[in-house]
């Protein structure tokens, strides 16, 4: 597609509206608080029923038509409703010019416009021969009503400010029903990528309109036709709910605030649950999430960690498998056995290997996503000291491997006790540090040094330094070269 109103007019709204009109039962029970009464629910449910249908209607009306071509086009309607409630009375050019002032007037521009329309109304009764005042409040009856009733219409509340809230939940919900089969098989989306992409999404909207703390996750939705909104990100959470095993099944519930904003509300273990979809699939970029609000998601999560087969490769290394999951997404990971321990995922799609950070993070390991040379590969990798950080469960796994190298002679029995000792003890390290190399330079200094590939994360460790006291060029430097980069503190 090559634009945005392209995505906007691809979507069958109409298709969208009756399909949230199937689950409206269905989300009941999450609209209102708890103490609400059924008549409280339906109120709220047709509401918010009755804005998605204006906005699918108008959504609809717009397809194709450039902004030019909509606003001649809302001219237009609102000039033949002008004329209908005028009895005939109002027509012609007189109803265009009528109708275009009370867009203007929607629009914000009311002085300008009050006085086109004054002058409009002591037009018309020239043309009339009737009395000024009795012409002008026949007018103004008209406009009002007009705002009143065709207020959306008149506002444009398919313009692109309100269609952004409704484009990426109807996305959501055409995505979870090929999910479910709804669909052509041919358009089918497999349930681990319906997840990924449905928690990416929503994971981005609280980003930017929400709210995480522990035992609380929060969506806001509001402004223009918000309880419409609103509604259709409650259908698509219930598609999702519909795709979860029972363990991450979980429930929300929707409160109504000033200026009918709506805030979509996970609590207590409802909230854990959303919290370890989330802790997978939310957006991140070389290892690390995209906002800090998703920090909050990791606590939450409950990884597996599968150890696979053990095997020896053509070059005599030891190599085995091991997975890790969580919320219905796995990842198979390589594990190598030689000088050290190194778990290893690589890819050409960067999103996988961001998957497989993510994955490792919430196992407790933190490691950067790279690329690996000219070869158009990505890669996240971790090695002995790092992986003795993470869960038990990982460092569980991971020691079953050595051993089971050990016991196949496969490597040095002592040098597979140090691994173990890390392994099964486990090591801590600052939480948000990563490892510095420590030795003594040739000149007999003690050398601390950090290298990365990745600019922003020797940017990081400078200003670390600076805050403890350190001054650049004087207590520690710092080279980026193409490719790499490295800060140096020498005493």
């Amino acid at each position: 597609m090559e634009g945005w109103r392209e995505l906007v007019d691809a979507i069958g709204w109409s298709q969208v509206l009756e399909r949230v009109g199937e689950l409206a039962d269905a989300l009941k029970p999450w609209i209102g608080p708890e103490r609400a009464d059924d008549a409280e629910r339906e109120g709220l449910m047709r509401r918010m029923l009755g804005e998605l249908a204006l906005f699918a209607h108008l959504a609809e009306a717009r397809r194709g038509l450039d902004d030019g071509e909509w606003r001649r086009e809302r001219v237009e309607r609102l000039s033949r409703a002008v004329e209908a409630l005028s009895g005939g009375r109002i027509r012609g050019e007189h109803a265009e010019r009528l109708a275009s002032l009370i867009i203007s007037y929607a629009e914000g521009r009311k002085k300008d416009a009050k006085g086109h329309i004054e002058n409009l109304a002591e037009e018309m009764a020239g043309v009339l021969k009737e009395d000024v005042r009795r012409v002008r409040g026949e007018v103004w009856d008209v406009v009002e009503f007009a705002l009143s009733d065709m207020g959306c219409l008149a506002r444009d509340c398919a313009r692109d400010e309100v269609a952004r809230k409704f484009v990426a939940p109807a996305l959501e919900l055409m995505m979870l029903e090929k999910a479910r089969g709804e669909f052509d098989k041919r358009e089918a989306f497999g349930r681990r990528e319906a997840l990924l992409r449905f928690g990416e999404m929503y994971a981005t909207a609280i980003a930017g309109d929400g709210s995480v703390e522990r035992g609380l996750v929060v969506l806001a939705v509001g402004g223009e036709l918000g309880g419409g909104a609103t509604l259709l990100r409650l259908a698509a959470l219930r598609l999702l709910n519909e795709l979860l095993p029972e363990d991450l099944k979980f429930g929300v519930r929707t409160y109504v605030g000033e200026g009918r904003y709506y805030d979509i509300t996970a609590y207590g273990d409802d909230a854990a649950r959303l919290m370890r979809l989330l802790a997978v699939s939310a957006p991140s970029a070389g290892g690390g999430y995209l906002s800090p609000k998703f920090d909050g998601f990791v606590g939450e999560a409950r990884v597996e960690v599968r150890p696979g087969g053990i095997r020896r490769t053509k070059g005599g290394r030891v190599a085995a498998d091991l997975t890790i999951s969580e919320g219905g997404v796995e990842v198979k990971y390589n594990v190598y056995l030689q000088d050290k321990v190194e778990l290893r995922f690589r890819s050409k799609d960067r999103g996988r290997v961001e998957l497989a950070a993510r994955l490792l993070k919430l196992a407790g390991v933190s490691a950067e996503v790279k690329r690996e040379g000219g070869e158009g590969k990505w890669y996240v990798e971790a090695t002995t000291d790092k992986l003795a950080t993470g869960r038990k469960e990982l460092r569980g796994a991971l020691a079953e491997i050595v051993r089971k190298a050990v016991e196949n002679g496969w490597v040095d029995a002592g040098k597979a006790e140090l691994w173990l000792d890390k392994l099964e003890g486990g090591l801590t390290l600052r939480e948000g540090w990563p490892k510095y190399l420590v030795r003594l330079a040739r000149s007999g200094a003690l050398e601390v040094r950090y290298a990365s590939t990745n600019p922003e994360s020797i940017e990081r460790e400078a200003r670390r330094l600076r805050a403890v006291g350190l001054v650049e060029g004087r207590h520690f430097t710092v080279r980026m070269p193409e490719g790499a980069a490295t800060a140096t503190s020498r005493s």
